[in-house]
């Protein structure tokens, strides 16, 4: 097929595609995630047993040995050609008896796929560091300060990597007990966990992660007596259940699409590739059975709609998340004002008035008082970590909780499908004023959808994400069309049929009221399904009623 020479000079080495076969979907940022397929979940085990404590403790103190023993052939080698040492490289020698003695005993000490797992540790830190040198975000003066990594204290832990090829596959099959090859460290498997890992074959991965990793003061055989030192995390494929395998409401299908491309000298197009894009197609099933959440500060909005014009609202307090935020904003405030004091009593101590305060104080006294606000600043520094870490468990706890019951709700009530409305970008473009913006940029919402995600398809739900743009303006009781927000254009001004009078309370045109967050979240349902879900929705029971209130009660 020829083509004209000015088309040729406008097309010249650009690639294009063009579809056959089945449509494409309207592109809605639509995120889906298919309960047939498998889950890589991380289960943890607490190493309790002295002996067992013992094994870990020196396996990751090998491990550290064997890191430190990388970082200092690596920095050698940069000294003198300023070049680095490659993961291959860097094994090799580590393994050199002839060249290298003590480091191919620690290589042997641990097993060989184990101490390779160590080293790619290493490469993976020394590729952060070259991409951090040779970032072009960064200044010169501030890439002259990006460092080597550092070496791990003389006591200090790192956590060991093992592969399923380093497990014994006969001692979890017979007696379902973890027993890591080359050591006697045997981790006995409760019965609640061999049930969800049924098979060796699930197993991806073991870890043994310590909890204190660089304690300068403890030696090793202080760590010993204490408790909870060492967890054992088990990265394993979920198995798929029964109920994953006949959930039909989504189907995936293909869209094959060709790339073409224009050669200069014969004027012809010619096949460069084919590909198949996977999509998603709802099918009847779909319409039956399917729950659109919608997110705000103080809760999660739940629309349901079941077969046989079942409409069903509910509202998830999530109010405890926002308390939890301020009330570490406030302390943490506090505290960063303190240190920020402190820092300036120290400059100005050490620059501008130490001969002042000499004449108070002797040389020693003064210069101890230097020492003590130092000490002081640090402690300050700890405390905030301490109750950020305080925060993050709170929260930790309260999404695992939240997910779970919204889950099993959801699922005893029969529903497949469940569409989350989420935003890309939400909290990095919002303007909602100081006050707001704290409580709200702080909320884990991306950890709230992670968690119902893999929860919902353990039991058997798909789950997806759907940009949630002009949902809450829209009126669904009068059937309004939806609009959709595109990043690289300007938003246009749209007029709503409805108006939002109150805080939680939207009227629409025929002036029916309805929750504002529940009109939302069956918006969010119709952004997947279009006009077709009115077939299934009972609207007498939207209109006037109030969605019943669901409280997380923290065990």
């Amino acid at each position: 097929m020829g083509i004209n020479k000015s088309f040729m000079s406008y097309m010249k080495y650009i690639p294009y595609t063009v579809s056959i076969g089945e449509e494409k979907i309207e592109d809605l940022n639509l995120d889906i995630s298919l309960a047939s397929s498998n889950l890589q979940l991380v289960k943890q085990v607490k190493v309790t047993d002295v002996n067992d404590v013992f094994c870990c403790l020196l396996l990751c103190n090998t491990a550290k040995k064997l890191y430190n023993s990388s970082l200092y052939l690596f920095k050698q080698q940069y000294k003198q050609n300023q070049t680095t040492l490659t993961y291959e490289t860097l094994d090799k020698l580590m393994k050199n008896e002839l060249l290298y003695p003590n480091y191919a005993r620690l290589y042997q000490d641990l097993s060989a796929k184990v101490s390779q797992q160590v080293i790619k540790l290493f490469s993976q830190n020394i590729k952060s560091f070259w991409g951090r040198k040779k970032s072009e975000k960064l200044t010169e003066e501030e890439r002259k300060k990006v460092n080597l990594p550092r070496y791990y204290t003389k006591n200090g832990l790192i956590p060991v990597y093992y592969t399923k090829q380093a497990i014994s596959k006969k001692a979890f099959n017979k007696e379902g007990v973890l027993h890591f090859s080359g050591t006697g460290l045997k981790i006995k498997l409760d019965e609640s966990l061999l049930k969800e890992i049924k098979s060796f074959s699930q197993i991806n991965q073991v870890r043994i992660v310590p909890s204190t990793r660089n304690d300068k003061n403890k030696r090793l055989s202080d760590l010993l007596n204490e408790r909870d030192l060492f967890t054992i995390e088990i990265v394993y494929t979920a198995p798929v259940s029964e109920k994953r395998s006949n959930n039909k409401s989504l189907e995936l299908f293909y869209r094959t699409s060709v790339i073409y491309k224009i050669n200069p000298k014969t004027n012809k197009i010619t096949t460069i590739e084919k590909e198949k894009l996977a999509e998603a197609r709802y099918t009847e099933d779909f319409l039956k059975s399917v729950a659109g959440i919608d997110q705000n500060l103080d809760q999660l909005a739940v629309g349901v709609v079941l077969d046989n014009q079942e409409t069903l609202m509910f509202n998830y307090d999530i109010k405890y998340l926002k308390s939890v935020n301020q009330y570490w904003n406030k302390q943490k405030a506090k505290i960063q004002e303190e240190i920020s004091k402190q820092e300036k009593f120290l400059e100005e101590l050490k620059y501008t008035k130490l001969d002042f305060y000499q004449t108070f104080l002797s040389e020693y006294t003064a210069s101890r008082l230097i020492e003590d606000i130092k000490i002081l600043i640090k402690r300050l520094k700890n405390k905030i970590k301490k109750i950020t870490k305080k925060r993050n468990r709170k929260i930790d706890n309260f999404t695992h909780q939240l997910s779970r019951k919204l889950i099993n709700h959801l699922s005893e009530l029969g529903i497949k499908n469940i569409i989350y409305g989420k935003n890309v970008n939400f909290k990095q473009e919002i303007n909602l004023g100081k006050v707001t913006n704290q409580n709200f940029v702080n909320i884990p919402f991306n950890q709230i959808i992670e968690r119902l995600r893999y929860k919902a398809l353990l039991a058997g739900i798909n789950f997806m994400t759907v940009e949630e743009s002009y949902t809450s303006k829209t009126s669904f009781l009068d059937e309004e069309k939806l609009h959709s927000y595109k990043r690289n254009k300007a938003p246009k001004k749209y007029t709503f049929l409805g108006d939002r009078f109150a805080r939680s309370l939207f009227r629409s045109k025929k002036g029916y009221v309805i929750h504002a967050d529940i009109n939302a979240s069956f918006n969010i349902i119709r952004k997947v399904t279009g006009d077709n879900i009115y077939e299934f929705i009972n609207m007498r029971a939207i209109r006037g009623s109030c969605p019943k209130r669901v409280k997380i009660n923290l065990a």
